[in-house]
């Protein structure tokens, strides 16, 4: 699964950084958002992978999502 929460939050700890040495308040509150997105990326991403760990793996993951994934062809008499 792509992603690592880890290197997630390295960048939380660099925004955080940048935030105290920020010149002004503006700068500072983006840094602290981009913190706090990169916080909830790290957490979302150790959730998917334990629902996937849960579920058997990607690889089961995967199969079911395809064996279960509904038909959309097209009949070719519609409009």
């Amino acid at each position: 699964m792509p992603g690592d929460p880890q290197q997630c939050r390295a960048h939380v700890l660099e925004c955080t950084q940048l935030a105290e040495t920020a010149l002004n308040k503006k700068a500072q509150e983006m840094f602290l958002s981009f913190a706090r997105t990169w916080l909830k990326l790290a957490s979302q991403i150790e959730s998917s992978q334990a629902l996937v760990d849960k579920w058997g793996g990607q690889s089961h993951l995967t199969h079911l999502i395809q064996h279960f994934k509904p038909s959309c062809s097209l009949q070719s008499g519609l409009p």
